[in-house]
């Protein structure tokens, strides 16, 4: 149930983003290409030809959401010098958050698979994507105004797509999505941080 169906992928013509896949994704092979495609599907997309299909990246975002704070969490236990209980989800809490889901998302190409055809939502998005074009530490990302910036979604699902195409690995996640997230999970052990 985290596919999408044949007839579907034909009717809404979404073609598998295998550039995205190579380059973003260090080269994961999806089994079910089609959970990739699940997962890069807006809400919104062609909605005029699925009018009763409610079909989109969720339930795939829920699952990418837990599986990324484990894969943020067990990085900050072994590398993380200050072990207590409040700094360490202190630091967590530092990457584990939409403005820097969002701005990886970015960084990382997510906006150019996406399935999206609303003209609003596409404002929103290239104007989200000019205002993090110079963001480079995890103290800028909140200054950013993300109004109805919707681009984090995807970068969840797409972990969720990986975990559930991998039987359910992981590791397979850790591999696709630590390049990204490890220079904000460097920068948050780094920083001091009051009790």
């Amino acid at each position: 149930h985290f596919v999408l169906k044949p007839e579907l992928v034909v009717k809404l013509q979404m073609e598998y983003p295998d550039k995205f896949v190579g380059e973003r994704l260090g080269g994961y092979q999806f089994k079910s290409k089609s959970t990739l495609l699940r997962a890069l599907l807006h809400r919104t997309y062609k909605q005029s030809k699925r009018p009763n299909n409610k079909t989109f990246c969720d339930p795939l975002d829920y699952v990418g959401d837990y599986v990324l704070k484990f894969i943020i969490s067990q990085y900050l236990l072994e590398h993380c010098a200050v072990k207590t209980k409040e700094q360490l989800a202190q630091r967590r809490a530092l990457v584990e958050c939409q403005e820097v889901y969002a701005l990886l998302a970015v960084r990382n190409g997510f906006h150019e698979a996406v399935f999206i055809d609303d003209r609003r939502d596409w404002e929103h998005l290239n104007e989200y994507i000019k205002n993090v074009k110079d963001v480079q530490t995890l103290k800028q990302p909140s200054s950013v105004e993300k109004r109805r910036c919707f681009i984090q979604n995807f970068f969840q699902s797409v972990a969720g797509a990986v975990y559930v195409d991998s039987g359910y690995d992981l590791r397979a996640v850790e591999r696709v999505f630590l390049p990204m997230l490890k220079p904000f999970l460097d920068e948050v052990l780094e920083m001091e941080l009051g009790d």
